[in-house]
C-alpha cells in the first residue's frame, strides 16, 4: 500500500461537517519511529528527539507503552501486532503534541490488519489521553486495515487528520472520517464520514 494512489472523496467536506467547528491548529510531523516486535531488544527504548515531555516508546512483554515525565500508558491492542509505528505532530501555536500510532500485523489470515490511535500527554493533568481509537469508529468492511494521516497529505483542508479504512475485499474503495482538534474541548472531534474511490491505474 506504499504505492502512490489517487483518491476521490465522494462527499464534500465544508466547514459544516463539524457543526461549524473548523480547526485553527497547525500540526506538523516532527518525529517518527518504528518498533518491530519480532526483532526488538527487550531493553530498547525509542526516544523522541524533539519532544519537551521526553516521551519514549517502550516494548513491554509484547505490548507498547508510552512514557512521559514518569507517567505511562499501555496502547490497548489485542491483535498481537507485529509492528508499531508512531509519529509525533506538534502545533507550535498551542504547544500541543499528538502521537499517531499504527499497530499492524502482517499475517493475512486475520481480517483486521491494523488498528490506529491518537494519544496526547496532557501536561496540566500529567496524564495520558487516548483521543482516537479506530476500533471505536464504524467501518462498512469486514476485512480491512486502517490509517490516520495528516489531512495536508490528503487535501482535506478543514481538518487536521483523517482516519481511513481500506477494504481488503476491494482495494479500490475506502471509508473515512475527518478529524479536527477542538481547542475549546481539548479533544479530537470527527466529522461526517466519506467514501473514497481509488484509481490504482
Amino acid at each position: 500500500m506504499n504505492k502512490l494512489i489517487k483518491a476521490t472523496i465522494c462527499v464534500g467536506l465544508g466547514v459544516a461537517f463539524l457543526g461549524g467547528v473548523s480547526s485553527e491548529a497547525k500540526f506538523n510531523n516532527v518525529d517518527s519511529a518504528t518498533i518491530d516486535f519480532k526483532n526488538y531488544d527487550k531493553d530498547y527504548k525509542i526516544w523522541f528527539n524533539n519532544d519537551a515531555d521526553e516521551v519514549y516508546m517502550y516494548p513491554n512483554d509484547g505490548k507498547l507503552e508510552l512514557r512521559a515525565k514518569g507517567k505511562k500508558t499501555q496502547v490497548p491492542t489485542t491483535l498481537g501486532e507485529d509492528t508499531f509505528r508512531i509519529r509525533s505532530y506538534y502545533d507550535v501555536n498551542r504547544d500541543i503534541t499528538l502521537y499517531v500510532i499504527t499497530a499492524s500485523r502482517f499475517d493475512y489470515k486475520y481480517d483486521t490488519k491494523s488498528r490506529t490511535f491518537i494519544y496526547r500527554y496532557n501536561r496540566q493533568t500529567k496524564m495520558w489521553e487516548k483521543l482516537v481509537d479506530s476500533a471505536n469508529y464504524y467501518s462498512p468492511y469486514k476485512k480491512q486495515d486502517s490509517s490516520i494521516q495528516s489531512s495536508q497529505d490528503l487535501s482535506i483542508y478543514q481538518a487536521d487528520f483523517a482516519l481511513e479504512f481500506r477494504n481488503w475485499d476491494d482495494h479500490r474503495e475506502g471509508y473515512g472520517y475527518p478529524l479536527v482538534w477542538n481547542d475549546n474541548t481539548q479533544n479530537m472531534e470527527y466529522g461526517e464520514p466519506y467514501h473514497i474511490m481509488i484509481d490504482t491505474n
